[in-house]
């Protein structure tokens, strides 16, 4: 998020988080359910934590999902629009 933030020039307010461990297209379709047609895009961001004595880092994504405004808004940051 500071990355995108500090990317864009613009302030990000996260929501809660929630947690989803499942196969991707559950994680998809619950998340589809619970914000319905209103939010037709998700940035995908993958990223990987090092600790000290394990071998492999543990891998995760972290999904934004914005409203339109939101998304209008990003995406004249990066003058795509």
């Amino acid at each position: 998020m500071n990355a995108l933030s500090d990317f864009m020039h613009m302030r990000l307010l996260p929501s809660p988080p929630s947690l989803a461990i499942d196969v991707s297209t559950s994680v998809l379709s619950a998340t589809h359910l619970k914000f319905g047609d209103e939010r037709d895009y998700v940035f995908c961001v993958e990223s990987e934590f090092y600790m000290k004595g394990v071998s492999r880092p543990l891998r995760g994504y972290f999904l934004l999902i914005p409203d339109r405004a939101s998304l209008a808004a990003m995406l004249r940051a990066v003058r795509v629009t």
